[in-house]
C-alpha cells in the first residue's frame, strides 16, 4: 500500500511531458515512443535487478492483464492530456491509487492504516470534486458536442493503473521489480500493434523538439 501512495506522488513531472508529446504527435505514436524509450532505458539496469522465482503457467495470464491494463491505462492518459485540461484530469486519475490499494488488499493481503483510509477518502473526495467541476465548466460545450471524451478517458486511465501496479507486483518475483517494466510495456504494445496498423495510425519517430 505504501508504495502505491508513493508512486502516485512520482507523476507530477511525467505528467506535463506526457501532455507536450502528446500535443506534439499525438497519443498513440507518443505513448509508443515514450515507452520504447523508457523500456530501452530500464533494459541498461536489468543485469543488477533481482529474480527470486521461476516462471509458471500462470505468469503468461498476468503478463496478459498487464498488457490490457497498461494499453487502458496509458492511451487513455495520453488521450486525456492530449485533449483536455491537465489540472482536472490528473486529479482524477489518482483515484487509481484507491483501487490499487484494495486489489492489493485482496492479492497481498496487506493491513491497512488509518492515514491509508484518510488518503483514500481525500483521493475520491478530489477526483469527485474535480470531475463535477469539469462537468459543470463545459456544460455549454456538452450539450452542443456531448460527453467531453477526454474525462471519461482520465477515469479509463484510473482504472487501467489501479490494476496493472498490483500485477507488476505479482510480476515482479519472476522478472524482477525493474524487469517487469518492459515486460507490461512489450504486452502492451504487442497488444495495441494490431488496431494501430487497423487505423493506419502513424508510428514514425518524433522529430526536433518533440523528443
Amino acid at each position: 500500500l505504501q508504495a502505491c501512495w508513493k508512486l502516485g506522488r512520482s507523476y507530477g513531472i511525467a505528467n506535463v511531458a506526457v501532455q507536450r508529446s502528446a500535443k506534439h504527435v499525438g497519443s498513440v505514436r507518443g505513448l509508443l515512443w515514450a515507452q520504447i524509450v523508457g523500456a530501452l532505458a530500464v533494459a541498461a539496469l536489468l543485469p543488477l535487478d533481482a529474480r527470486v522465482a521461476a516462471p509458471t503457467p500462470l505468469d503468461a495470464l498476468w503478463v496478459l492483464i498487464a498488457g490490457l491494463a497498461g494499453l487502458l491505462a496509458y492511451l487513455c492518459l495520453f488521450y486525456a492530456f492530449e485533449h483536455g485540461r491537465l489540472t482536472v484530469a490528473v486529479p482524477i486519475m489518482s483515484s487509481w491509487a484507491l483501487l490499487s490499494s484494495a486489489l492489493s488488499l485482496v492479492i497481498f493481503h496487506e493491513p491497512v492504516r488509518v492515514m491509508h483510509l484518510v488518503g483514500a477518502a481525500g483521493v475520491v473526495a478530489g477526483a469527485v470534486i474535480v470531475a463535477r467541476f469539469a462537468s459543470a465548466t463545459s456544460a455549454a460545450s456538452t450539450a452542443q458536442r456531448g460527453s467531453p471524451r477526454w474525462l471519461l478517458a482520465s477515469f479509463g486511465a484510473a482504472i487501467g493503473f489501479g490494476v496493472l501496479i498490483p500485477v507488476i507486483g505479482l510480476l515482479a518475483p519472476v522478472t524482477g521489480r525493474l524487469g517487469a517494466i518492459p515486460v507490461a510495456y512489450g504486452a502492451d504494445i504487442a497488444l495495441g500493434l494490431p488496431l494501430v496498423l487497423r487505423f493506419r495510425v502513424s508510428l514514425a519517430p518524433p522529430r526536433g523538439r518533440a523528443w
